[in-house]
């Protein structure tokens, strides 16, 4: 049998870890690879350099409209390069960005807008990619205030599975940490590509963010829609992907004959938001790694995670926890 580790060894996940805000990690990554692709719509690439101006562009202009820290900027925008440009200007202007899916009911909407108050909603594209403005990116004697690493970096309302939904304010304290985690545990290096797959008004789609822009990576942005079945494992082919996050029941579309064969690229599976079943594990983990994550919102996307698992072992687990991260089980007591 194997040992049980005590508590405190289980929790012994300390290590030196960036507290820079947000902005200021993509922006070194924009000064260390500025040609290098970071963000894929359509048949339209993006560079490191290029999105760190357009993302300057527009946050001057958020901060000329009264946009600075502590304030929220509400997002109504689908999947799109102009939403990833947007929550990157957000975060250099020092406010936090609030992503609300066009898609989702508009009950939702009203009321995710109406609780957070945002100081500016964007919902247009158009104007987003039409912005002009300085192209250095801002600091705090542009910024309205300083920014601390303990302001609001975005605000993801939850899903209400247990009551009325929740804006959950997620500091830029543990991004750099999450970043640099996600990085190395999902084997992510400069030049892979990541899938932007979930809907933006889940804290998944930071993880795709950070996972990607954070680590020298492009974001690979797909068509508006759910992505299922044949369509989701032809994205996933077309564009090259190495690493996406999806949840088991969108994995369980995929034909089989495209797991293997038609996806030689796709090197990291990670699944979450679900119970992953062990059959999915045995389709598709051989020949990639497959990691099970698992995380409320008010951790910052991820607590724990798996080591890359094997087909055969049966229902994965949640894992351990990140560095930097606790975990504890209770009892009702």
């Amino acid at each position: 049998d194997t040992p049980v580790p005590p508590p405190a060894a289980w929790n012994a996940t300390s290590r030196a870890a960036s507290r820079a805000p947000l902005g200021e990690l993509f922006a070194s990554w924009a000064a260390r690879t500025p040609r290098a692709a970071a963000l894929v719509a359509g048949d339209r690439t993006w560079s490191f350099g290029e999105v760190d101006a357009w993302a300057n562009r527009l946050a001057h202009h958020l901060i000329g409209r009264g946009v600075g820290p502590e304030r929220v900027v509400a997002l109504v925008l689908p999947r799109s390069a102009e939403l990833v440009v947007a929550e990157l200007a957000v975060a250099k202007a020092g406010a936090a960005f609030l992503p609300v899916d066009p898609a989702h009911p508009e009950e939702r909407r009203a009321m995710m807008l109406a609780d957070a108050r945002p100081v500016v909603v964007l919902d247009d594209p158009e104007h987003i990619r039409a912005v002009t403005g300085p192209e250095h990116t801002p600091g705090d004697a542009d910024r309205l205030a300083p920014l601390l690493p303990e302001h609001p970096a975005y605000v993801i309302y939850t899903s209400g599975s247990t009551g009325v939904p929740k804006g959950v304010m997620v500091p830029h304290a543990g991004l750099g940490n999450f970043a640099a985690a996600t990085a190395e545990h999902y084997q992510v290096r400069p030049g892979d590509r990541v899938l932007q797959f979930s809907s933006p008004s889940f804290d998944a789609s930071v993880l795709e963010l950070c996972s990607s822009l954070l680590a020298g990576a492009a974001l690979v942005v797909p068509p508006e829609g759910p992505l299922l079945g044949a369509e989701l494992a032809a994205v996933l082919r077309e564009h090259r992907v190495t690493h996406a996050l999806i949840p088991p029941a969108a994995l369980a579309t995929v034909p089989p004959e495209e797991v293997h064969e038609g996806l030689p690229e796709f090197r990291t599976l990670i699944v979450g938001a679900e119970a992953c079943p062990a059959d999915l594990v045995d389709l598709w983990a051989p020949g990639r790694r497959m990691v099970n994550s698992y995380g409320p919102t008010e951790a910052t996307v991820v607590a724990t995670w798996t080591d890359a698992l094997e087909a055969g072992s049966g229902n994965p687990p949640i894992g351990r926890p990140l560095p930097n991260t606790r975990v504890y089980v209770l009892d009702e007591a």
